[in-house]
């Protein structure tokens, strides 16, 4: 179910959304209009007519197909008008300073007279059979003001310095289409360059915003390039450097997502003082059972020695790790710290037979007897 239907006339064109749209979140909307532009752009014609009346409010994500739509025409001789008989829509378009631009008008009518058309039989199109062209992704065109890439084991997203320059809208097209294919992507990692900007207004700090709570949905990592000092303090005054991984290259940011060769390895060793520090922790406490089966004293202080050596080698390997590690490793690593330090204490016992305490008494006995 498209929730649109698109019907081309001999002078414009007329695009008439449907209710099952206000059913729909936000990623479905988008996706379901996402042929809109490549429509509009077909047709080729400079008059468009935007049917809402069968709608109640404007879905969200509805605007950016209809701003996409409308810079896909001339700018020299384009008329775009919008049929909304619900007051509310009106509102919002104002609100949005959309109507400053298009032509608002509240009855069919007024609708043609503002095209300056004829009310001709038009043709139905299928909006299917563009969707192979709607995946040109609008991140990928040369003007866009936010370019994402896919790479081997992330995605990148570098800001450019013309979306100082654009109005809020299009900043807000640009986002929404880079957000969607994160939500599309395999990867769970993101790289957000803003090496080129010079500086930042709201409407792109909006943007970052957008993209990191995406991440955050998807329990995926958020990295963020910014070597330019104005942006890093607008970045401190707005709260967002303590939410964020902040670099100053590309490497550090690569590095920071956990997905470069020198990340990777060094993920691999910290996983591998954790299990060293785990099996260790394991045989130190599995060698102190033949001392409380109370078996020969030579197998005792030889299960005590095996259990002192794995013991220390389980709280030096573990402390390393919780000093490298994080999250539910660090936890596991300090557990494993714990279970040595515990074994180790166990030899002071003046069970023993290689209790500290259990030695200087022996010399002590012998002293006396003396």
């Amino acid at each position: 179910m498209s929730g649109f239907v698109f019907e081309k006339h001999s002078q414009y064109c007329v695009l008439c959304f449907t209710p099952q749209l206000e059913a729909m979140t936000q990623h479905e909307v988008e996706s379901a209009t996402a042929v809109v532009p490549e429509l509009v752009r077909d047709a080729q014609t400079q008059a468009v007519l935007v049917d809402l009346s069968r709608l109640q409010k404007i879905p969200v994500g509805l605007l950016r197909s209809l701003v996409l739509a409308w810079k896909a025409m001339d700018a020299a001789d384009r008329r775009f008008v919008v049929f909304a008989t619900q007051s509310s829509i009106r509102e919002e378009l104002k609100q949005t300073g959309l109507s400053g631009l298009w032509t608002v008008v509240d009855s069919a009518d007024a609708s043609i007279k503002a095209l300056k058309a004829s009310d001709d039989a038009g043709d139905v199109i299928d909006p299917a059979t563009h969707l192979d062209k709607a995946n040109q992704s609008l991140s990928n065109s040369p003007d866009s003001p936010i370019r994402m890439q896919s790479q081997k084991r992330f995605n990148s997203v570098q800001f450019l310095p013309t979306g100082m320059t654009m109005d809020w809208h299009e900043v807000e097209a640009a986002t929404s289409d880079v957000v969607r294919r994160l939500r599309e992507s395999e990867h769970l990692s993101v790289m957000v360059d803003l090496s080129q900007m010079p500086m930042i207004n709201s409407g792109l700090i909006a943007s970052l915003v957008r993209i990191w709570k995406v991440m955050k949905e998807r329990d995926g990592q958020f990295s963020l390039v910014s070597p330019n000092e104005n942006v890093t303090d607008v970045l401190k005054t707005a709260g967002l450097w303590k939410l964020w991984s902040v670099v100053e290259n590309r490497e550090e940011a690569v590095y920071e997502l956990g997905v470069s060769k020198a990340a990777i390895v060094e993920r691999h060793e910290r996983r591998f003082l954790l299990l060293v520090a785990v099996l260790c922790a394991v045989i130190a406490a599995l060698a102190l059972i033949p001392t409380y089966l109370q078996q020969s004293l030579v197998m005792g202080i030889n299960a005590q020695l095996t259990a002192l050596l794995f013991a220390s080698a389980a709280v030096a390997t573990g402390f390393i790790a919780v000093m490298r590690d994080s999250g539910i490793y660090r936890v596991i690593a300090c557990i494993a710290v714990v279970i040595g330090i515990l074994v180790v204490s166990s030899l002071a016992f003046e069970s023993s037979p290689v209790s500290f305490s259990r030695g200087a008494h022996k010399t002590n006995s012998t002293g006396k007897s003396k």
